[in-house]
C-alpha cells in the first residue's frame, strides 16, 4: 500500500467516525497555493512545513496523525521537530503505517467488530 493510498484510508476511516460522532477531524495542507483573483494571483500560506497530515480530537484530546509507507517511508527533519513541539504541548503524535493503527485508536475494535469490518472492503484495503 502506497502512502498515498493509507492516507486515503485513514481519511475514509475518520469521517465514518465523524459522522457517528465519534471524532472530528481535518486534513492538514502544508506549504502554499496560487490563487488566480481577477487582477492578480494571490499567494495563500497553508500550515507550516512539517505539519502533520491530519488532525483529530476525540474526547477533547488532539492528536495529529502522519502518514507513512509501510514499507519505510521516513519522516523529514521539520516533521521531526514538529512532532516534537505538539507533543510538548500535550497533544498526541501517531505516525501512521498501517491503517490498523487507527481503527485500534479510535475505535472500539475488540468489541464492535461490525464498525471495524467496513473497513476490511472498499478503498481501505490494504
Amino acid at each position: 500500500m502506497s502512502e498515498s493510498e493509507l492516507l486515503a484510508g485513514v481519511l475514509e476511516l475518520l469521517q465514518y467516525l465523524q459522522n457517528q460522532g465519534k471524532v472530528w477531524h481535518t486534513r492538514l495542507n502544508s506549504g502554499s497555493i496560487i490563487v488566480p483573483g481577477k487582477n492578480k494571483n494571490y499567494r495563500i500560506k497553508l500550515s507550516p512545513e512539517g505539519t502533520a497530515d491530519v488532525m483529530v480530537i476525540r474526547e477533547g484530546q488532539i492528536y495529529f496523525l502522519e502518514t507513512k509507507a509501510p514499507d519505510g517511508g521516513k519522516q523529514s527533519p521539520a516533521q521531526i521537530e514538529f512532532q516534537k513541539k505538539i507533543e510538548e504541548q500535550g497533544a498526541i503524535y501517531l505516525l501512521v503505517r498501517d491503517l490498523q493503527e487507527v481503527i485500534d485508536e479510535f475505535t472500539d475494535s475488540g468489541r464492535d467488530t461490525e464498525e471495524v469490518n467496513i473497513f476490511t472492503l472498499g478503498s481501505c484495503k490494504g
